[in-house]
């Protein structure tokens, strides 16, 4: 055996290098067929190794990413749980019939407020003649009439049929006696259903043939009525009624003083209409001073006296100076005049007993 650095042949068993001192190392010779097979086997081990790895990589790689498909998958699904969960009670607090039916259960609280911003809403989103007419009823029960009357005409303006606003409008104004606003509310409609609603309501006025104010005589009032019905009638301030007024037939006489008139139409049924009212104030005033001709002189012949006054007046005289009265001698016609110096008295005295100023002439008439 050569020594691997001097090359120099060291005998066999020695275990260092005689010539240079080199340590020599003994390996066993090795057949190259079998170091082939060896290397071969190796390397297919290694292949082996490797395309495993490759395969376990590949394997750990569609793992994870199923499982990250699955955790998006069960996150969309939960996400969208929650957002069809949320829109489907989003879309039940608004709906049509909770907003309704939570509005009523406030009500029968006395939570008129509350039940009322529900009905609104409830008509504002749906245009509902009823929610109109509930939100209409909540503002009346809280003593908001003009709020209840416009959201009640909101209602018949969704729904020129829907019996229940008209109803609730029908009874306000009853209440506040504005047959009017009945009349023409009534007016507003053709449908039959409709109309049968203002069958009992007495929608006429009566109509006074003066007006009410100052008068200085007595005044003869006719009252007549909008329709047919009949006509009741007080002088005392009373509210007028079968059950406390006069039933009118014939003209009312008014006389001095201050009258206060109230009449209403009334139906078969008893249901009274709007009141009609007018106040008299009646302030007699005394007749004029009565005119009489000749005036005052002296005259050579035979003079006939005529007197005049305002109509409906009597006239009273006296030639001796003394105060006429209704026991003098009364007028009828022209008179002839005294002979000598004589004073003619005259007054004037109305149907109400009122007397005039006395007019004096003085004639002196010498045969």
């Amino acid at each position: 055996m050569k020594c691997p650095k001097c090359g120099f042949d060291i005998p066999e068993g020695d275990l260092f290098c005689p010539n240079c001192g080199a340590e020599i190392r003994i390996v066993p010779d090795y057949n190259l067929f079998e170091e082939d097979i060896l290397s071969s086997m190796i390397a297919d081990d290694k292949d082996k190794s490797d395309k495993k790895n490759v395969n376990e990589i590949k394997n750990d790689k569609k793992k994870k990413t199923k499982s990250r498909k699955k955790i998006v998958c069960i996150t969309l699904i939960f996400v969208s749980c929650i957002i069809l969960g949320g829109f489907l009670l989003f879309s039940y607090f608004n709906s049509f019939s909770y907003l309704m039916s939570n509005g009523y259960s406030l009500e029968k609280k006395d939570n008129y407020s509350a039940a009322y911003y529900k009905y609104l809403k409830a008509a504002q989103k749906f245009d509902s003649a009823k929610a109109y007419t509930d939100a209409g009823e909540m503002q009346y029960k809280m003593k908001n009439k003009s709020k209840a009357e416009k959201l009640l005409y909101k209602a018949i303006d969704s729904d020129s049929t829907y019996k229940d606003a008209y109803k609730l409008l029908i009874d306000i104004y009853e209440q506040e006696k504005n047959f009017d606003a009945i009349s023409t509310l009534k007016e507003s409609s053709s449908n039959s259903k409709i109309q049968a609603l203002f069958k009992d309501i007495v929608t006429g006025k009566v109509i006074f043939s003066k007006s009410g104010g100052k008068y200085d005589d007595d005044i003869e009032l006719t009252l007549n009525a909008s329709g047919s019905y009949d006509i009741y009638y007080t002088l005392d301030g009373k509210e007028p009624g079968k059950s406390q007024g006069t039933k009118y037939y014939e003209p009312i006489i008014l006389s001095e003083g201050e009258t206060v008139v109230k009449a209403v139409c009334v139906n078969t049924n008893g249901k009274v209409g709007v009141e009609a009212k007018e106040n008299y104030k009646i302030s007699y005033k005394k007749p004029g001073d009565p005119i009489v001709s000749p005036e005052s002189g002296s005259f050579v012949k035979p003079e006939t006296i005529t007197i005049s006054a305002d109509g409906g007046c009597r006239i009273f005289y006296t030639w001796d100076g003394s105060d006429p009265n209704v026991n003098s001698a009364e007028y009828t016609g022209p008179i002839d005049m005294l002979p000598g110096n004589n004073v003619l008295s005259v007054i004037v005295i109305d149907k109400h007993d009122l007397s005039s100023n006395i007019v004096r002439k003085n004639y002196i008439f010498n045969q």
